[in-house]
C-alpha cells in the first residue's frame, strides 16, 4: 500500500485529488489544454502516470471537476448578491463589479482560455461548461428582470426582453475584461461598466417616427 500524508485514506485522496485539479489548471493555462496530456500533470504532482488513472481516467474528466469546483463559489456569491436586501441598481452594480474582479484575477485566467479552445474537450465537458454558465446567468436574469419590471416596450411591444438584456449585460463584462486585460486601469474600467449596464437598463425612448 503506497504511503500517504494525511491521517485517513480519504483525506488523502482528497488532498491528492485538490493537488492534480491545481496543477492540471496550471498547465492548461500555461499550456493549453489540447498542449497538456496526462503524462505532464502526474510529473507535476510528482505521480506515476498509472497512478494518476486511479483519481481520473482522462483529462476531461480532471477539466471537467476544476470546473465545477471553480464555478460553484462564483455561482453562490453571485445568488447571494442578486438576492441580497438592497436596490435592485445597487445590487446589479455589485454583481457586475464582481464579475469583472473574478474574471480579471490571473488565478482564474483558465476560464477565459478554456472558452477560446473549447472545441479542445469532450461534448460532456462542454455541456457542462454551458450548463454551469446558464446557472451562473441566471442570477444576472433575476436582477434584470426585476430592473425591468414595467417598462414597455418599442412600438407598441408588450416589454423589454430580459434575455437579451442578460446577453448584452454580458457582453458588456466580456469588453471590459478585455480592456483591462490590454491595460485599462480596473477601477475605470468598473466605472464604465456600471454606466453602460446603467444606460442600457434604462426606459427606452419611444422610436422616432418614419422618415416620410
Amino acid at each position: 500500500m503506497p504511503k500517504i500524508s494525511a491521517d485517513t485514506i480519504a483525506e488523502h485522496v482528497e488532498q491528492q485529488t485538490a493537488a492534480i485539479l491545481d496543477a492540471a489548471a496550471r498547465l492548461f493555462a500555461e499550456r493549453g489544454v489540447s498542449g497538456t496530456d496526462l503524462r505532464d500533470i502526474a510529473e507535476a504532482v510528482g505521480l506515476a502516470r498509472s497512478s494518476l488513472y486511479r483519481y481520473f481516467p482522462d483529462k476531461d474528466h480532471i477539466l471537467l471537476m476544476w470546473f465545477e469546483r471553480e464555478l460553484e463559489p462564483v455561482i453562490t456569491h453571485s445568488r447571494e448578491l442578486a438576492e441580497a436586501n438592497a436596490p435592485v441598481d445597487e445590487r446589479l452594480d455589485l454583481w457586475l463589479r464582481y464579475q469583472l474582479d473574478y474574471v480579471t484575477d490571473p488565478a482564474h485566467d483558465l476560464g477565459p482560455k478554456l472558452a477560446q479552445e473549447v472545441g479542445a474537450v469532450s461534448p460532456e465537458v462542454q455541456a457542462a461548461i454551458g450548463a454551469g454558465h446558464a446557472r451562473l446567468y441566471a442570477t444576472l436574469t433575476t436582477l434584470a428582470t426585476e430592473s425591468l419590471e414595467g417598462q414597455p416596450g418599442r412600438d407598441g411591444e408588450p416589454g423589454r426582453d430580459p434575455r437579451l438584456v442578460v446577453m448584452l449585460l454580458g457582453g458588456l463584462v466580456r469588453a471590459a475584461a478585455d480592456a483591462v486585460m490590454t491595460g485599462t486601469d480596473p477601477a475605470a474600467a468598473k466605472t464604465e461598466l456600471v454606466h453602460a449596464a446603467r444606460a442600457l437598463l434604462a426606459e427606452a425612448p419611444p422610436a422616432p417616427p418614419p422618415n416620410l
